[in-house]
């Protein structure tokens, strides 16, 4: 995603001078983390962390993942009514 972003920057640049500027800070912007972590990580806390075992993402079939947004959006609406109603019913009082 970074690299398809800096590309469009530096694309969009309009002479010479910008490109190369635009193009050192796509490189400043992709190699600033990796600084970042050997700066503030001491070396104990990065071996340690890459011991660990990587966190698996699963990626549901898209029918579970609307039918997961379809009950949160209910639950949202209903939540929503509920909530104006009680606050209609209580101006009455």
């Amino acid at each position: 995603m970074i690299a398809w972003y800096g590309s469009r920057f530096v694309l969009n640049s309009s002479n010479l001078t910008d490109v190369i500027l635009n193009s050192l800070a796509v490189g400043f912007i992709t190699d600033i983390d990796e600084g970042l972590w050997e700066f503030f990580v001491s070396e104990d806390v990065r071996e340690m962390l890459e011991g660990c075992v990587p966190v698996i993402h699963v990626v549901l079939p898209r029918r579970h993942v609307l039918a997961t947004s379809v009950f949160f959006y209910f639950i949202l609406v209903e939540g929503a009514a509920y909530g104006l109603n009680y606050q209609a019913c209580s101006d009455l009082d």
